[in-house]
């Protein structure tokens, strides 16, 4: 599909022939928006959205594009979703939410993008796991000290709060 590929003048050709925007493709059941997404084509995905591209569609998997751009990193593609109204705390397979993708793959810079539009860090999946969960597990320090900032700031009071040093005796991370 031109959209996966990034080839803009071929996806603008489709949505000026009335394609529906909403419709999942055979392969893996996720639209052009989520293609494009996951492949970080951004101006493909910018072209999508200005088309009315549902940034709440999901795929096969339950997944929205949010989802697809945080598990790969692509920050452009993030921001675009984030400004064309992506709910950051969407729920998708099992429970995962896009941060806990950012957390899981060590992408530092889309996981604090996340945080600072509002994503929740706290939240358990159905497996019981925490965006911070998949970020210990995975060695990704740089992501997991993000994390337990965002805890600490988020559950602190103000007249108790001294450090994050209860967070980090969990793991091998010193605030």
């Amino acid at each position: 599909m031109s959209a996966e590929h990034g080839d803009v003048s071929e996806v603008k050709k489709y949505i000026s022939q009335g394609e529906d925007l909403r419709s999942l493709n055979g392969v893996g059941s996720c639209t052009a928006l989520h293609l494009a997404s996951e492949e970080g084509h951004s101006v493909v995905v910018k072209a999508l959205l200005k088309a009315g591209a549902d940034t709440e569609a999901r795929d096969r998997k339950n997944q929205t594009a949010l989802h697809d751009a945080a598990r790969n990193g692509h920050k452009d593609v993030v921001t675009l979703l984030l400004k064309a109204g992506a709910q950051v705390n969407v729920v998708g397979e099992r429970g995962s939410t896009p941060l806990h993708y950012a957390a899981l793959e060590g992408h530092y810079a889309v996981a604090r993008m996340l945080l600072e539009a509002g994503s929740e860090p706290a939240i358990c999946n159905e497996d019981g796991f925490t965006p911070m969960t998949y970020a210990e597990e995975a060695g990704h320090d740089d992501v997991v000290k993000l994390l337990l900032g965002a805890l600490a700031v988020k559950y602190a009071k103000p007249k108790e709060f001294r450090g994050c040093s209860i967070f980090a005796g969990c793991g091998n991370v010193f605030c």
